[in-house]
């Protein structure tokens, strides 16, 4: 961000150093070990913790904007986060408990919560939501892909595979890895080419 260097470590703290001589801005504590990647987004940066919480901070200065936590009653997880992903106004990301959540990139309400594991156990949404013209495409280990309306979380389609990360995009197509070792190659509306 600018001429900073921000990153997030496992005792829970976000440290920003300047990227030419690596002298250190700020250390802010945010509680828990940072786990997904920062995601900059007007000046703010948004991260998703171990402990279920999503965290947004001041960019330039690193003061806590707000946080939103989630009660996630599940022993069994994978350990593993998503990434937040900027959607229009809102931000997207899968939570533990087998839900993607849209919160407000203002306030961190929440806009919109829906479920879209279906097993008992490992239901954690890791994949990182991937936002297309459509809408959005996440998926989780405990159930199947999905293509979901931003707007309000509805399931516009299934798909028949799981996923753990989500696709990359690369020359004009989609490559997805499946929980059952396949890879895919896609177009820009999901059908699958190979």
């Amino acid at each position: 961000f600018g001429d900073q260097i921000i990153y997030g470590t496992v005792q829970g703290r976000v440290i920003s150093r300047n990227a030419l001589d690596g002298q250190r801005k700020y250390l802010v504590d945010v509680g828990a070990a940072v786990e997904s990647s920062g995601v900059v987004h007007k000046g703010k940066i948004y991260f998703h913790l171990r402990n279920h919480q999503i965290a947004c901070l001041d960019a330039e200065t690193g003061k806590i904007i707000w946080q939103y936590k989630r009660n996630v009653p599940y022993l069994t997880t994978i350990q593993r986060v998503s990434t937040p992903s900027i959607v229009g106004q809102n931000l997207v990301v899968g939570m533990a408990d087998g839900n993607v959540v849209a919160l407000s990139l203002y306030d961190g309400a929440l806009l919109w919560e829906k479920k879209i594991a279906t097993q008992s156990k490992f239901i954690d949404v890791d994949a990182t939501p991937l936002a297309i013209e459509e809408g959005i495409f996440v998926g989780s280990l405990g159930g199947q892909a999905q293509l979901m309306d931003r707007n309000n979380g509805n399931t516009i389609q299934s798909f028949p595979y799981t996923i753990s990360r989500g696709p990359r995009f690369i020359k004009g197509r989609y490559y997805l890895g499946t929980y059952d070792g396949r890879l895919l190659k896609m177009d820009a509306h999901l059908n699958v080419l190979e």
